[in-house]
């Protein structure tokens, strides 16, 4: 995903750099939707790359509640790996067991060009079931 906050959304850089900061910051999803609302009220509308921005947080903070130490990107491959000691509970992710998802002990994978445009439902859903 293009997620960044472009220089014609905020042309200020001192306060693109602000932003970011106070962006890392967030730790709750309760304040990444009070961010988004201070966003469309200070900057309008958000551009796309904002908007996965966004995502790509909220995703990160998903990730780390439900045990996820790291997500990566490999070719078109989503990978999520557990912190060490958890692992994915195969049988609350049954639902999930499909063409692009493969579930292991330690790791998931989710392979985008099968899923589709329902990679973020199903990656959520993934997320949400973890822990």
């Amino acid at each position: 995903l293009k997620a960044y906050i472009p220089n014609t959304y905020v042309t200020n850089e001192d306060l693109r750099l602000k932003l970011y900061s106070e962006l890392a910051q967030v730790d709750k999803i309760e304040e990444l939707a009070d961010k988004i609302l201070e966003f469309e009220d200070r900057f309008g509308k958000l551009p796309i790359e904002v908007s996965n921005l966004f995502y790509a947080i909220k995703i990160k903070l998903m990730a780390k509640q439900a045990g996820v130490k790291n997500v990566t990107f490999e070719a078109d491959v989503l990978v999520l790996e557990m912190m060490e000691g958890m692992n994915f509970n195969r049988i609350k992710q049954e639902g999930y067991f499909r063409d692009g998802v493969k579930i292991g002990k330690t790791q998931l994978k989710l392979d985008l060009k099968r899923l589709g445009e329902s990679w973020r439902r199903v990656l959520e859903k993934l997320l949400q079931g973890c822990g």
